[in-house]
């Protein structure tokens, strides 16, 4: 049975202010509707840990409120596991944007 692909071409929606800021009006802010997206590493990290897949290697911790977790094979989750998630499988370069992370939200959080 043959497949076909069809090419679709997506156009993208011009903003609401767009045609405002053209004609030398001020550009008024949109609001945001609803709670934010997390960015992409929360996101990805979030399901890698979630996984119960990868629970040998990565998983909540046990005592934990869902907040922390645990690494147990560092170079299983190398190896194996950050590929999958992400573009590359350097433990120390997962490790240094996971704290870039944890720097933003407690500056946030004593902001």
């Amino acid at each position: 049975m043959a497949r076909s692909v069809a090419a679709v071409k997506l156009e993208p929606k011009p903003e609401p202010w767009a045609a405002e800021a053209e004609e030398g009006s001020s550009v008024v802010p949109r609001s945001m509707e609803g709670p934010p997206f997390p960015a992409p590493f929360v996101a990805k990290t979030y399901e890698m840990v979630s996984d119960a897949a990868t629970d040998a290697v990565v998983s909540w911790a046990p005592c934990g409120a869902g907040n922390t977790f645990v690494v147990w094979d560092p170079q299983a989750l190398a190896t194996g596991i950050l590929p999958r998630f992400f573009k590359h499988a350097n433990f120390a370069s997962f490790v240094r944007q996971l704290n870039v992370y944890v720097w933003l939200l407690e500056t946030l959080l004593n902001w």
